[in-house]
């Protein structure tokens, strides 16, 4: 199984961006706040730059609005990053989708240069290393 972020990493995405990764309380709730973060190992350092950024986009909203702005969900889907956050201006959604591009060339178990592998309809962003696991893991 491609292994998931550890509860230090997860926190350590917390601590970097606070104001990003806090859970409102909306209605109905945002998968964030049942899921939390929801994708690969691989991809920490590229979820921790990403998270970063958006921080600081949000720390340059003015105060009275940057409440507004949280993360929805944090996951892999068809092998590419998805952080769906709400609302976003455009220097976010420009952030959103350089890590989007990046996440289809990082590996989700190592984090090393990758491609795109499709398995028995899934679909995997793994190095040579990993792809033949990753082939494994979705044929079970």
């Amino acid at each position: 199984m491609i292994p998931s972020m550890t509860p230090a990493q997860r926190e350590a995405l917390r601590a970097a961006a606070p104001s990003l990764y806090r859970v409102q309380s909306e209605k109905p709730p945002s998968p964030f706040a049942f899921f939390g973060f929801e994708s690969p190992a691989g991809w920490y350092e590229l979820v921790l730059d990403a998270s970063r950024k958006l921080e600081a986009e949000i720390q340059a909203q003015p105060e009275a609005e940057r409440a507004q702005y949280s993360a929805k969900q944090v996951k892999s889907k068809f092998g590419m990053l998805c952080l769906y956050m709400g609302p976003r201006t455009p220097a976010m959604d420009a952030i959103l989708t350089e890590a989007e591009h990046r996440s289809l060339e990082t590996c989700e178990t190592c984090g090393r240069s990758a491609t795109r592998h499709t398995v028995r309809g899934w679909i995997v962003t793994a190095c040579p290393e990993h792809a033949p696991k990753a082939s494994r893991l979705r044929e079970q």
